[in-house]
């Protein structure tokens, strides 16, 4: 009964701005078309409506965070292509002649890298071919036993560290949220990001000892794999090249932790004088930066952002707080709530994109926390990481349908497995939000 109240004391301006979102919610979560055209589509419909004007639904562009991971995207990019990416990737080469203990640690150690460089649906591919190659190995470790648990630890470790994928993760995240608070401190910093590892360790070293929990099998098939998943872009950067985008990119990760401790919005800026000095040293061509700047997910970023200043605007977002804490009862635990969350982000990601499922949690639980009186921030760093464990169905995303696929294991076989993975993911996102950072404001 409640709930009907609130919905009929709506604004027609707040009704205008609820089918937006429910617009963007759809076609993030339908997969059907392009992250970054839904977003856009989002911001023309919000002018379409009068809930904002066209500078007001396009300013996302402009915005520092989005200028800093556009250009973080470039920087990732240029990293790949490295002789440091090669090698890391050529020691899986080295694991070839090794058995038992060392191999299954040596497999995952490499997964586990790969994923703070590399996107899922790359590293997995990768695995897969390397896995391949293997055959039957004999014993308690076969190729199908290790293909699953490196799928897992691809998306669910992605970018867990403050280097490669994980540098700037914070300003990624912020972008989902920052035009709905008032409070500063409410914002991820450089360094929250990764003290949500414990899950992540967690699950690598269930992977370690777990993984008997599967059947044998034997050889892992990599006809589904898909080459195009394995193209990092572009020809390897090696000589002076090498050496210019190792300063840029490790010399932009020192000025990203030190300026954002202080507070300085220069930050957001180095980024952006590193791909200059890329393009004017010749080390990458315009073609390969324009490519990362314009990537679908920068569009995606730009658009929610500007869903988020809208529904603070109109006041959407503490009605729909307001909705959903009636719905869980506004008795509740905040851990309750915080849990109740963590498991939608994975239940949304098994059947939708990630990218989708986090855009869409991020708003509605950022809401619910800011009408509860609770701290913000583990709620968005909660549904960040568990967006990203895919691991229970193919349909989770490309990594997981190649992973599955790699694997050969039936639905029942593979959940003996990937439902102890997810319960120590969420257990782990639990822990580590009450250990480090306060839940009430």
């Amino acid at each position: 009964m409640e709930a009907i109240q609130i919905i009929q004391g709506m604004t027609l301006t707040q009704i205008a701005n609820l089918f937006c979102l429910v617009v963007l919610c759809v076609g993030l979560l339908s997969g059907r078309h392009p992250l970054g055209l839904v977003a856009m589509t989002t911001c023309v419909l919000l002018v379409l409506t009068q809930v904002l004007t066209i500078e007001e639904a396009f300013a996302g562009f402009a915005n520092q965070t989005v200028v800093m991971l556009s250009c973080m995207y470039v920087l990732s990019s240029a990293f790949s292509r490295t002789p440091l990416m090669t090698k890391i990737r050529g020691l899986m080469g080295t694991l070839q002649g090794k058995t038992g203990f060392i191999l299954v640690v040596g497999v995952f150690g490499v997964c586990f890298v790969l994923a703070q460089f590399l996107p899922s649906g790359v590293t997995v591919p990768l695995m897969v071919t390397f896995l391949a190659s293997l055959g039957d190995t004999g014993g308690d470790v076969t190729p199908s036993r290790l293909m699953f648990p490196c799928m897992g630890i691809a998306s669910f470790c992605l970018g867990s560290l403050p280097i490669g994928l994980g540098v700037g993760a914070q300003a990624q995240i912020n972008a989902f949220y920052e035009g709905m608070i008032t409070d500063p401190s409410q914002l991820c910093q450089f360094l929250d990001p990764a003290l949500m590892i414990i899950p992540s360790i967690l699950c690598l070293l269930f992977c370690i000892f777990g993984y008997k929990i599967l059947p044998r099998g034997g050889v892992v098939s990599s006809k589904d794999t898909g080459k195009s998943a394995i193209h990092t872009g572009g020809e390897p950067i090696t000589g002076i090249g090498e050496k210019i985008v190792y300063f840029c990119f490790f010399g932009t990760v020192l000025c990203l932790v030190v300026f954002s401790m202080l507070g300085s919005d220069l930050a957001y800026i180095f980024p952006a004088v590193s791909v200059l000095i890329l393009y004017f040293t010749k080390t990458m061509t315009l073609p390969d930066i324009k490519k990362s700047l314009t990537g679908t997910i920068v569009f995606m970023v730009a658009g929610v952002l500007i869903m988020s200043d809208a529904m603070a605007k109109t006041g959407l977002g503490d009605v729909v707080g307001e909705l959903i804490l009636t719905l869980i009862g506004k008795t509740a635990s905040p851990y309750f709530a915080l849990f109740v969350f963590g498991v939608s982000a994975i239940a949304m990601t098994t059947f939708m994109s990630n990218f989708g499922s986090l855009a869409v949690l991020t708003p509605l639980a950022v809401s619910t926390a800011i009408s509860a009186g609770w701290n913000p921030l583990p709620f968005v760093l909660i549904v960040k990481q568990l967006a990203w464990c895919d691991i229970l169905l193919p349909s989770a995303s490309s990594a997981a349908a190649t992973g599955h696929a790699a694997a050969g294991y039936k639905l029942g076989e593979s959940l003996r497995f990937s439902i102890p993975f997810v319960l120590l993911a969420v257990g782990g996102c639990m822990l580590s939000t009450v250990l480090f950072f306060p839940i009430r404001s």
